[in-house]
């Protein structure tokens, strides 16, 4: 029962972050990704190392935006390339 739950919450987070994305062809490594990037014990990690949650929360988003936006200008390049 708590496996079918978690297994659910994952999607739920999985279906939510692709949305968040708003990228028709968003790959499952960005979602995957973003995801894991955002999961609690990323953040839970920061914390011990003596970020506080403000600056834990600007430091995922300093890795994830740049990362995002050269995957959708990769992707772009490549549709533009066929």
């Amino acid at each position: 029962m708590l496996a079918e739950f978690l297994a659910r919450r994952q999607r739920l987070i999985e279906a939510l972050v692709a949305q968040g994305l708003n990228r028709p062809a968003s790959s499952e490594q960005e979602v995957q990704t973003v995801v894991a990037l955002t999961d609690f014990a990323v953040h839970r990690s920061l914390l011990h190392a003596g970020l506080p949650t403000e600056q834990a929360a600007a430091q995922i988003t300093d890795v994830l935006v740049p990362w995002l936006r050269r995957t959708a200008r990769s992707r772009k390049e490549a549709a533009h390339a066929d």
